[in-house]
């Protein structure tokens, strides 16, 4: 789970250090990834559902789970666009809720419970950080961001890509453990990334500054002007 949100902070990073300004695009892609799940969601669900009768007893009002969906949806979507100081409180908020949840208003922990969950509040999420990043206006420089992006255009798609990707394979362990042990644990857990990831980031910008100074010494069968070549 770490490993997942490590690598996608850092795509976040890259995004922002090669020329992206977007705050509400950077947030768009850490909530809209949820679709990938939907055919392994279709696909699975029908292989892990009890007996029909099982499920419509512990099944809650439909307008309970909306309003469920909505509210921790919307708080997922206000976790993403806060600042780093209010972000830990926010999030263990979030997690706390999705506790209480499963525990009281679920009552279970089949794959079906877990994916609905991730889907619809992801799509609501998803659909207020739509909102914000047209009420802000941030659209109008999408075209121009791509593609004055530093490391080309398709750096730029794939960054988005995959930082989606492992948002929510971040999110499916998120909610497994959850589910199975507790919001505590998962948060102390995640709370391990926190000083790691600026160190990870300081270790590549580091070897990639010792790379560009490293002088490369020639073969002695090289020319003369290649001698005293150096790559910085």
């Amino acid at each position: 789970m770490n490993e997942s949100t490590m690598t996608a902070r850092l795509l976040g990073r890259l995004y922002y250090d090669k020329g992206g300004k977007s705050k509400w695009m950077g947030t768009l892609v850490q909530l809209g990834g949820f679709p990938i799940l939907l055919p392994y969601y279709f696909i699975s669900a029908p292989k892990n559902l009890t007996t029909k009768n099982s499920i419509h007893l512990n099944q809650p009002p439909a307008s309970l789970l909306a309003f469920i969906y909505v509210s921790l949806g919307l708080l997922l979507a206000l976790e993403k666009v806060c600042d780093r100081i209010h972000i830990q409180l926010v999030y263990g908020l979030w997690l706390s809720l999705k506790q209480l949840v499963f525990k009281n208003v679920v009552k279970g922990k089949t794959f079906k419970v877990v994916m609905d969950m991730i889907i619809y509040t992801s799509f609501v999420a998803t659909c207020a950080t739509v909102v914000g990043l047209f009420a802000s206006g941030e659209w109008n420089g999408l075209k121009n961001e791509m593609k004055e992006y530093q490391i080309g255009k398709a750096s730029y798609v794939f960054n988005f890509t995959f930082t989606a990707i492992f948002w929510q394979l971040f999110t499916i362990g998120c909610l497994g453990l959850i589910s199975e042990i507790s919001s505590l644990f998962c948060n102390a857990i995640s709370v391990l990334r926190v000083p790691l990831i600026p160190m990870l980031a300081q270790y590549i910008n580091d070897t990639k500054s010792e790379n560009r100074n490293t002088c490369h010494v020639p073969k002695a069968s090289a020319p003369q002007d290649e001698v005293h070549r150096c790559v910085r």
